[in-house]
């Protein structure tokens, strides 16, 4: 069963109406004045729980769907992210004149940024939570070994995923298995429970991961080479742009941080302490307030 059939079967407290159009996404909440949001590799929106009950008090959030969550199983032979891109475009287009409002977090983030070079007037205003961009030692790094085809020996998560458990005998035993994994120490209870209800479906069998591996692994490895047209087109960019990292981000570093501040003027950036690269999971409130004053400032 295709992801987004998967999505449209889920029941939570901030419940995504699912449809279905050439890029399918969710809706989530019925406010007049809408707000788009982009998640990240590996996560579907429905994960976001803490964060949209909190945007949807003044905002209806749309939430376009990667292409793990509806197309085939199986990887394309995709090189890049710039399908991902297009998919982005595609959305946006189909959402009728802009200019939009719209919030991405990790590669969410990082294809914001690449229509936005492309298409400036798109956008109103862009806030990128812990963009997927990396440093020049990083970049450089995965450059060299891209001429060898040798990717997957460096980043750290390919093989993490590729060799992840996808499957659960009960709710119980997801919670006590994630409990107590590094990545979701700063998790509250009820942000862990909101990632296990977005990223597990139940079947006769017990828990099936919702996320293909393959899909997620594929695209760890193609992205960052991307980054160096970011760094050299982002000054393109002319909308409001608020870049929010997470103090102890193994992504965002802090000198991707203070190169985001010098590459363009209409750039702000905020830390939020004790928060990781999941920040918009781990400190929900804190990402929702930073929102919610960037729209009053800039009066979007």
């Amino acid at each position: 069963m295709n992801g987004y059939k998967r999505l449209s079967e889920r029941q939570f407290s901030v419940n995504g109406t699912l449809v279905t159009e050439a890029i399918p996404y969710q809706v989530f909440g019925d406010c007049n004045n809408t707000m788009h949001f982009l998640h990240a590799n590996g996560y579907s929106p429905l994960v976001y729980q803490g964060l949209f009950k909190r945007l949807t008090q003044s905002f209806r959030v749309k939430a376009p769907l990667l292409r793990p969550l509806w197309e085939s199983p199986s990887v394309p032979n995709l090189n890049d992210w710039w399908p991902f891109v297009a998919d982005t475009d595609a959305y946006f287009d189909a959402q009728g004149p802009g200019p939009h409002l719209a919030v991405g977090h990790s590669i969410g983030a990082t294809l914001l940024l690449l229509s936005a070079i492309k298409n400036p007037d798109q956008y109103s205003g862009l806030v990128l939570v812990d963009p997927a961009v990396f440093s020049r030692r990083v970049y450089w790094t995965y450059r060299l070994l891209s001429l060898v085809n040798a990717q997957r020996l460096f980043h750290p998560l390919i093989q993490k995923t590729l060799k992840r458990r996808t499957t659960f005998s009960s709710a119980e035993e997801l919670f006590d298995r994630f409990r107590s994994k590094p990545i979701f120490k700063r998790f509250s209870d009820l942000a862990l429970i909101d990632y296990i209800q977005g990223s597990f479906l139940k079947g006769d069998s017990g828990f099936e991961l919702l996320y293909p591996t393959d899909w997620e692994a594929h695209i760890y490895e193609t992205g960052i080479l991307i980054d160096a047209y970011i760094w050299s087109n982002i000054n393109r960019i002319h909308c409001p742009i608020t870049l929010i990292r997470g103090e102890f981000s193994n992504v965002c570093s802090p000198s991707v941080e203070a190169r985001f501040a010098a590459s363009n003027p209409n750039l702000d950036t905020v830390t939020i302490a004790n928060s990781g690269h999941l920040v918009p999971l781990e400190q929900a409130d804190a990402v929702a307030d930073i929102i919610s004053s960037f729209v009053s400032d800039h009066d979007l």
